[in-house]
């Protein structure tokens, strides 16, 4: 005989257990959905408290994209390595005083080219780099890192698999407009023609495609298996956060505002079920107002002050030997670092800078530099 308390502990098993499974399977016909978790209501990351942007000039090896060396005696225009860092304030990530206040670079763009959309860009095309990606006559790395009050690294927090699911950096131009040796009537329409950004994230966000190519290539592997091995590692299309990417500028004697600005989705970044994300300089409207931006915003001054093909220095030695031409390039980068034509030792340091820029890169530092 089973007694009444046996019966009704086993009562109550048998309706615990059916309420738990039905709980549990939000597949089932007429159960409500589970609402999925806000991940902004308690970030599993923390706030950065600075930020350093690295803005490397390079070129392609392959896929591989390698800045070149850092140019030693350079006092104001490194052409090869600039860095802006940024500090908390009580108001907002402001640029350190020893920070210089813009990035000036150069541009321009193959006019045997067509720059190509990032977003689709094939990655797994054999022949990715300058030869179907690249249109712009210079590539240039910019990478983002962020640290913690107290100096700690934090720039892998948000690439891990949980968080890089939910954010990503984008990279808007704003305020585009003609330097005054350009024209000053022309209107701008500041999408990604104006500019492109291609995403080269990394998983481990640590390594470069270099890295993963150099031992393979020392062992005389395939270009299969180094493009296999590339791949594997590659997340700048099917899941781009951000943190290291190459960009070119195709419209010289140009300046304008980059906007960089960190996403924190409140459930995924992802804008369709394809795995689709938005592109570089437009998150979606319900990105913009549904989802969080308080993890990172900060905006870069950018000159693009020269056009790559014309604007090279030539045999001048000294200030006093400059050529015509060399005296317009002098003048369009001393516009650019808002330094006046009658400053003429401000002037005089900007030529060594080209001058070193260009013949003050030791052989043995060629394969020095950033690797993506």
């Amino acid at each position: 005989m089973i007694s009444f308390k046996n019966f009704f502990l086993s009562s109550l098993a048998l309706l615990v257990g059916g309420s738990l499974a039905l709980s549990s399977c939000s597949s089932e016909p007429g159960l409500k959905p589970k609402t999925p978790t806000d991940e902004t209501i308690n970030k599993n990351h923390d706030l950065p408290s600075k930020v350093v942007v690295t803005l490397a000039r390079g070129h392609f090896h392959g896929k591989d994209f390698h800045g070149n060396p850092e140019i030693e005696g350079v006092k104001i225009y490194n052409a090869n390595l600039q860095t802006i860092t940024f500090e908390s304030t009580p108001q907002r990530l402001k640029p350190t005083a020893d920070s210089p206040k813009v990035f000036v670079v150069m541009g321009g763009r193959n006019p045997e080219k067509t720059p190509l959309d990032p977003v689709t860009a094939n990655w797994r095309d054999d022949s990715f780099g300058p030869s179907t990606v690249a249109a712009g006559l210079w590539q240039y790395a910019l990478i983002v890192k962020m640290y913690a009050q107290n100096g700690d690294e934090i720039t892998g927090q948000f690439a891990t698999p949980e968080e890089s699911r939910i954010h990503q950096m984008f990279f808007i131009p704003k305020n585009i407009r003609s330097t005054r040796f350009g024209d000053q009537s022309r209107q701008f329409n500041p999408d990604y023609t104006f500019m492109n950004y291609y995403y080269m994230d990394t998983d481990p966000w640590t390594t470069s495609l270099h890295e993963v190519a150099q031992p393979l290539k020392e062992r005389h592997a395939s270009d299969e298996e180094i493009d296999a091995a590339q791949d594997k590692v590659f997340k700048g299309i099917s899941n781009p956060i951000g943190l290291k990417g190459f960009v070119e500028f195709y419209e010289p004697n140009t300046a304008f505002d980059l906007n960089i600005a960190m996403m924190h989705a409140r459930v995924n970044k992802f804008i369709d079920g394809n795995g689709k994300t938005s592109p570089f300089y437009k998150p979606s409207a319900r990105q913009r107002s549904g989802d969080d931006w308080n993890d990172l915003n900060i905006t870069i001054p950018f000159v693009v002050y020269g056009h790559a093909y014309d604007d090279s220095m030539g045999e001048a030695e000294t200030y006093e030997e400059m050529s015509e031409m060399e005296k317009r390039i002098l003048d369009k980068l001393a516009d650019a670092y808002g330094i006046a034509q009658d400053d003429e030792e401000g002037r005089k340091t900007l030529f060594m800078d080209l001058y070193n820029s260009l013949w003050n890169v030791k052989p043995e530092d060629i394969n020095a530099g950033i690797h993506l």
